[in-house]
């Protein structure tokens, strides 16, 4: 079968992996030069910092 996936995030990149690996075709498709989405490493005064992940867990209070 043949799969397009819209967006080289962790999500799309995973999930394009595991359809490769059960015999699919994928095409991944990403308007930014970057992959990984929101994830990214920037390098600053010659330190990487990863930047872009915002973590949310269930003890996390931020909607109530």
């Amino acid at each position: 079968m043949v799969i397009g996936i819209i967006g080289a995030s962790i999500s799309g990149l995973i999930a394009g992996k595991r359809l490769a690996e059960a015999g699919h075709d994928v095409t991944i498709i990403e308007k930014s030069r970057s992959l990984g989405g929101r994830l990214k490493t920037v390098e600053l005064d010659n330190l990487n910092l990863d930047v872009g992940l915002t973590h949310f867990d269930v003890n996390t209070n931020t909607f109530g």
